[in-house]
């Protein structure tokens, strides 16, 4: 392949190249992570926005028209969920397999756990089938037991 004669492998690298290499990736992870975790903040926000208090123009009449709204008095949210509903009524396979699992209705899910319930019920019933075998520490402790009550009993 081309521009990889000049790749060298982490393992034929020097200690102090390594350990800048894997301190840049941690540094560029933990960026990653952020900005994730800030684009999600700002998600979240919006999703409870009304489309009608949203400042842009453009991007307010852009919404009101895909969602259908004339006066923009849903929330951004509502208006997703109206979306994937009309898609999935219009025949979108994804769209109906994405609001299932939403719904907690997923049939892959329903699989799974009905195979974990059917996995604890014949464990249930292999140890209930399980006889209890005597290894003799019943006796010994009847017996232990019986001969402090006699040492009490003589005092």
């Amino acid at each position: 392949m081309k521009g990889h004669e000049n790749l060298v492998p982490i393992t034929e690298r020097t200690k102090d190249e390594r350990r800048k290499i894997c301190s840049n990736g941690g540094i560029q992870s933990g960026k990653a992570r952020r900005r994730k975790k800030t684009i999600k903040a700002i998600l979240s926000t919006m999703m409870t926005m009304r489309i009608a208090d949203i400042q842009d123009a453009g991007i307010r009449d852009t919404f009101m028209k895909a969602a259908g709204s004339e006066d923009g008095n849903v929330t951004i949210a509502e208006a997703v969920a109206g979306g994937m509903l009309a898609q999935s009524i219009r025949g979108d396979s994804r769209m109906v397999a994405v609001l299932l699992k939403l719904l907690g209705e997923d049939p892959e899910l329903k699989i799974k756990q009905k195979e974990h319930r059917l996995k604890v019920k014949q464990a249930q019933k292999e140890e209930a089938v399980t006889e209890y075998k005597d290894d003799g520490l019943e006796k010994a402790l009847h017996e232990s037991v019986g001969k402090v009550w006699e040492d009490e009993e003589t005092e």
